[in-house]
């Protein structure tokens, strides 16, 4: 098993930022196997590192 990364981009739509391009990376650790996301079980649990970056 290896590391599993979701990269979310968009617009900040309220407070602070509103307006601000921002993107999310999201670094996992499966706790199963890479194809349990797609079974009607899901993924049970899973170690993450989370970065948000906003930019003006």
């Amino acid at each position: 098993m290896g590391v599993n990364t979701a990269v979310l981009d968009g617009v900040v739509v309220a407070g602070r930022g509103k307006g601000s391009v921002a993107e999310k990376t999201i670094h996992t650790l499966p706790a199963g196997l890479p194809t349990d996301c797609v079974l009607a079980g899901g993924i049970k649990h899973t170690i993450a590192f989370t970065h948000l970056s906003v930019h003006p």
